[in-house]
């Protein structure tokens, strides 16, 4: 069942990068055009997790470990340029590296998972989604936001790393293994990459 729910979430996240790749056209020269990029990568990171984490050994935790630098990193990169409060979002990032840069001189980069850059990451997220949506919404400018890209992406975001945030809290008291972990996880990838599906989707309509 674990196998099940594993090929579940890359196909999830397979399907995403396919219509990413399709409507690219429609948002290359938004502030949204490497997405499609950024989703190749999670995708083969991804895979090398579910496939060849046998084989990594510690190369392992060196390859999730990037994968939260750049991937945090891309977002708050995205955030900044999307919402009013720059200097807020500049001093988020650089909590974050900060964050990074004290958990690999403690923890060193290729031994173990960096928990704290996780988790400040997925507050930094959290915070922003949250601004971003309260200032759109009440925006009167706004006529249609389920039209919109930006709203589909941040409500994705949102709502993925409320979900996730307890479990990485509690990621090293549970079985990350477990039938009951993984259910969720695949829930979330869902919420997440569903949203990011429609966001690219919802461009046509325009």
């Amino acid at each position: 069942m674990l196998e099940v729910l594993i090929i579940i979430r890359l196909s999830i996240l397979a399907a995403t990068c396919i219509v990413a790749a399709i409507y690219w056209p429609y948002y290359k020269n938004s502030t949204q055009r490497y997405f499609f990029h950024f989703l190749l990568y999670v995708l083969l990171t991804e895979i090398a997790g579910a496939f060849l984490g046998p084989l990594l050994e510690s190369n392992q935790h060196f390859i999730f470990n990037t994968y939260t630098i750049i991937s945090f990193s891309f977002y708050m990169n995205w955030f900044y340029k999307i919402i009013k409060m720059k200097k807020f979002m500049f001093l988020c990032f650089i909590i974050f590296i900060v964050s990074v840069l004290i958990s690999v001189y403690f923890n060193g980069f290729n031994t173990k998972l960096l928990p704290v850059p996780i988790t400040v990451g997925t507050i930094i997220i959290i915070l922003n989604s949250m601004f971003f949506l309260k200032t759109y919404l009440t925006d009167n400018e706004v006529v249609n936001f389920k039209n919109s890209q930006k709203f589909w992406i941040v409500s994705s975001l949102l709502t993925f790393y409320i979900g996730f945030l307890p479990l990485q809290l509690l990621m090293f008291y549970l079985d990350t293994y477990s039938l009951n972990y993984n259910v969720i996880l695949t829930l979330l990838f869902l919420a997440l990459y569903g949203g990011f599906t429609i966001s690219f989707l919802c461009l046509k309509k325009k």
